[in-house]
């Protein structure tokens, strides 16, 4: 069967897209990649890149002869591609503080100075970053995207294999590809000393423990807002109408209710808005313009200057733009 679309290993850096174009690769899609970049301590078995995709936006004669192959790319550089083609997209999902916290490790081995960001604001920064791409990338008709967990990959490669076959359609060696995964290049884990059993994860060693279900849960909040104190009778369903409340925003007819109780005496929202009718919410003291037009597809960033400079700085000095 000939194959009409180019599969795209993408995701943030290292997050385990090399990892990921080595299995593809031994499944039999010829991997796109000229090997200038050479195989190192970050990466030992090689990064699996194509130096040309980062031109894209200005060059993308790289793509012509690519259907049935497979090619690397950072999240950012698929904005460039162009919308009359098929991808399909094998997404790479690691948790943030892992994937920062080994970022870190790689610029300091590359000798690149550090962003100003911490690594809780840095991830920060990926976390609204990559909302915004699945955002966008949804209403693409020429993808067809795949997100796949990195930790999953490594624990149990055989289940997360056989969702990547059944999404690209191909015949691929299932067997060549789980044989690729090395479990102990999983490095810059955010629970030292864990491991996952039976999907939960669970300290070292693994005895195995007692669980228990309990009626009564937990609620804790934090911040200026919120009173010192135990709370009584408060159920799920009020969590929503509390959360609205702490952020001046008149909850709708719920089922729950606003944990008074919560909140110090004196706490007024910072806003006072009230619900519209549809997803628009309004400030009562706003000022609208009647001539104003807002487009549909307009987008308001959700950083500064600086911090998308700190965002693609990152990526440029990982060598991925």
């Amino acid at each position: 069967m000939v194959c009409n679309y180019l599969t795209i290993v993408s995701g943030l850096p290292r997050s385990g897209t090399s990892m990921m174009m080595q299995v593809l690769d031994a499944g039999g899609i010829p991997a796109m990649a000229d090997k200038i970049r050479e195989a190192d301590v970050d990466n030992p078995r090689g990064y699996f890149e194509f130096e040309v995709v980062k031109a894209t936006r200005d060059d993308a004669s790289w793509l012509e002869g690519s259907a049935g192959k497979v090619v690397k790319m950072v999240y950012r550089l698929l904005y460039d591609l162009p919308e009359d083609r098929s991808y399909r997209v094998v997404f790479m999902r690691r948790e943030l503080k892992e994937v920062v916290a080994s970022q870190k490790k790689m610029l300091e081995r590359l000798g690149k100075s550090q962003s100003k960001q911490d690594d809780e604001g840095m991830a920060d920064l990926f976390r609204c970053q990559l909302a915004d791409f699945e955002k966008w990338v949804d209403g693409q008709s020429c993808f067809q995207i795949l997100y796949v967990n990195y930790r999953d990959m490594i624990e149990d490669a055989q289940p997360q294999v056989a969702r990547i076959k059944e999404f690209l359609g191909r015949d691929l060696d299932m067997s060549a590809m789980a044989a690729v995964v090395t479990p102990s290049l999983y490095r810059n884990r955010s629970v030292a000393g864990a491991t996952r059993r039976n999907g939960w994860l669970a300290p070292l060693p693994t005895e195995i423990g007692i669980g228990y279900h309990d009626a009564n849960g937990v609620f804790a909040a934090l911040g200026t807002p919120f009173n010192q104190g135990d709370i009584s009778g408060a159920q799920i369903v009020d969590i929503m109408p509390t959360v609205l409340h702490a952020l001046g925003v008149e909850p709708p007819e719920l089922e729950g209710r606003v944990i008074d109780e919560a909140f110090c005496p004196d706490f007024a929202p910072a806003k006072s808005l009230h619900h519209v009718s549809g997803s628009a919410e309004v400030s009562d003291d706003a000022e609208v313009s009647d001539d104003a037009e807002v487009s549909d597809d307009a987008e308001v960033s959700s950083y500064s200057k600086d911090e998308e400079e700190a965002i693609r700085k990152q990526l440029e000095d990982l060598g991925y733009l």
